[in-house]
């Protein structure tokens, strides 16, 4: 793989002719697949109808399913319905055939836009295409995931906010900084977990001192806040509602601690049961709603103990000369550890979560001094083994899961173990990044 990539011609920054026509063939691919999948004779027929379901019901003025707007963040349905409306009047299959087209094109946009950020931060055009390559790579491995689901349009929406925000310490314009801000807030609105990092780029602006960028902030916050009020608070006890659907939930099968009860099970230790809930499938015993409760306090320790971190980084920096590289890296490592710990520690750990870590590969490529070879090479080997383990897990070897087989739940507590793995090899790069005395 080494080689080939190699061995590209790059131009235009990267080879931004091959990896647009790659994006663009995958897209394709997926759109024909599509279209057998909506008669019943397709490999992943059982979900493709999602997303023409919910358009199909919104559209009407009717609720998709009863807990639908209690599972969603506040734009989740507007971003849906909106780019899928060009359909309306269009058979299932067409619906599925251009929805796989418009997620290629979005993944396209990201790739130009990565490109150009990466190019102005000085990153010389090898790298960038390496990166960029393994990137799509990780995402095709994702396969149904990517052109299912909605996952990969805040993902896409978050990283390029953090790369806009490192461009922004480089260049200093606040335009730039607002850009950043608001694409990562839009992002938190359609799903929750990119208000983890906005507290990163916060305590920068902090020990920059930059107290109008912080007023900025708050102001872009409460406004898309505003514009949601509506739908927050529409219904009898929405919020309420929206807070129960959270903490009612059980262990999905999924999650860290499902793999973990599974081979306790198989040691005989425990009994479990594998239980429809929500639309999902859930384990749950004597055990999981103990264990249930201990997942947000887990994920909240973890990600305060990453602030703490910074934090104290920051101090050091502000003693000395403020290292705005470091800062940059750090930044980066920093983002895709706290969403591993969400992922690493949440009761729900549905598959197509990992597109959210995919889409910062291309950020790595600001880490490509010599120095750090080993350690990009450790963490893009454990991106590679998650998104390869996710793909058994999901869609290929699911049933396994569901039965209780051996084989698929090793597998599942393998991926789940890998991303444990991946945020200490990022806490420890970044941490040798902050102690280089270059």
């Amino acid at each position: 793989m080494t080689k080939i990539i190699n061995n590209f011609k790059f131009k235009l920054g990267f080879n931004i002719k091959t990896i647009v026509l790659i994006t663009f063939l995958v897209s394709l691919i997926f759109a024909i697949l599509s279209i057998p999948d909506y008669i019943g004779n397709g490999l992943w027929g059982w979900e493709r109808t999602l997303y023409f379901r919910i358009y199909d019901y919104i559209s009407h003025g009717q609720i998709p399913y009863k807990d639908f707007f209690i599972e969603y963040p506040p734009l989740a349905p507007y971003f849906i319905t909106f780019p899928l409306s060009f359909t309306n009047g269009f058979s299932n299959p067409i619906f599925a055939s251009l929805y796989c087209l418009l997620v290629g094109l979005w993944i396209i946009i990201y790739f130009l836009i990565s490109n150009s950020l990466l190019l102005k931060l000085a990153i010389d055009k090898k790298t960038i295409a390496k990166y960029s390559l393994i990137s799509l790579l990780c995402l095709i491995l994702t396969g149904t995931l990517v052109f299912t689901r909605y996952d990969i349009f805040p993902a896409i929406l978050t990283a390029i906010g953090v790369g806009l925000y490192i461009l922004y310490l480089n260049k200093n314009k606040r335009i730039i900084f607002i850009i950043a801000i608001l694409l990562i807030v839009l992002a938190g609105f359609l799903k929750l977990y990119p208000f983890l990092i906005i507290p990163l780029l916060i305590m920068t602006e902090i020990f920059r001192a930059k107290w109008t960028n912080i007023i900025i902030s708050i102001l872009i916050f409460l406004i898309i806040l505003f514009i949601n009020i509506p739908f927050i608070l529409s219904g009898s006890g929405r919020f309420q509602d929206f807070l129960k659907y959270q903490t009612e939930r059980d262990i999905q099968i999924e999650s860290t601690y499902a793999s973990g009860l599974f081979l306790l099970e198989k040691a005989g230790f425990i009994k479990t049961n594998v239980t429809i809930q929500y639309g999902a499938l859930e384990i749950n015993n004597d055990y999981t709603e103990t264990i249930g409760k201990t997942s947000l306090p887990l994920i909240g320790l973890g990600c305060a103990a990453i602030y703490a971190l910074f934090g104290y980084f920051l101090t050091r920096f502000k003693k000395h000369i403020l290292s705005y590289e470091k800062i940059t890296h750090i930044i980066v490592l920093f983002s895709i550890t706290l969403i591993s710990i969400f992922l690493f520690f949440n009761k729900v750990f549905s598959p197509q979560y990992i597109i959210w870590i995919i889409t910062f590969i291309p950020l790595l490529a600001l880490l490509s001094k010599d120095e750090h070879k080993k350690d990009r090479k450790k963490i893009l080997i454990i991106l590679i083994s998650i998104t390869s383990l996710t793909l058994l897990v999901y869609p290929l070897l699911y049933n396994l899961i569901q039965k209780k087989e051996l084989i698929g739940q090793l597998l599942l507590f393998s991926r789940n173990i890998a991303v444990g793995v991946l945020i200490f090899f990022l806490v420890r790069f970044a941490v040798k990044i902050f102690k280089d005395k270059k």
